[in-house]
């Protein structure tokens, strides 16, 4: 199996490839592997990382099968998350992986999206929990036999498991640009554009 380029999402193709016993050759341009997530030297001595700045996007079951660790690569968890410098000179917006650190953070800048910080962000895991669980179910062919919707029938006792209230804003949110969504949460422009 040949695979064209060595971003993330072609490097766990190729071990998934090499673990069903195919000989794999990853073919790559540039001087380094990782894609849109490699570091990358801007100035002498100077790494950033250009586009992603971990792999919360994989899914971890991809990252657990292919076990990085043995292969030298260790995953990096850096504490704060991220940090916004405010255009203003005013104080910049720090998020940290604690809930109670970012709170404060964002209390500094705005007390009422701080109040609401908690609320959105359990909201929010809420409803990637359910997203990923959708993410890794098969697509249901549209034409298919009934019985391709049985793995989704629990899924579907979880959404409802969520109460009237909770299963609306599910669905209103879904299709809501994102701006929009940080527009009816929070006032706080900073915060906004971070998340």
């Amino acid at each position: 199996a040949i695979v064209i380029g060595s971003g993330l999402e072609e490097l766990i193709a190729a071990g998934n490839l090499a673990a069903q016993g195919l000989r794999v050759l990853v073919l790559e341009p540039s001087e380094s592997v990782g894609g849109a997530a490699a570091s990358a030297e801007l100035l002498p001595g100077f790494r950033v990382d250009p586009v992603f700045t971990d792999a919360g996007f994989l899914d971890p079951r991809a990252l657990r099968d292919l076990a990085p660790e043995r292969h030298g690569l260790a995953l990096l968890s850096p504490d704060p998350v991220l940090s916004a410098p405010a255009m203003d000179g005013g104080e910049p917006l720090v998020l940290w992986r604690d809930a109670g650190r970012t709170r404060a953070s964002i209390a500094r800048r705005s007390p009422a999206d701080a109040a609401r910080w908690a609320s959105f962000a359990d909201r929010m895991a809420t409803f990637a929990a359910i997203l990923e669980e959708t993410a890794a179910r098969p697509a249901i062919r549209p034409a298919g036999p009934l019985r391709d919707l049985a793995p989704f029938l629990g899924l579907g006792r979880r959404v409802r498991a969520l109460g009237r209230e909770r299963m609306t804003e599910l669905f209103r949110v879904l299709p809501l640009p994102a701006a929009d969504l940080l527009d009816d949460a929070f006032d706080d422009d900073l915060l906004k554009g971070a998340l």
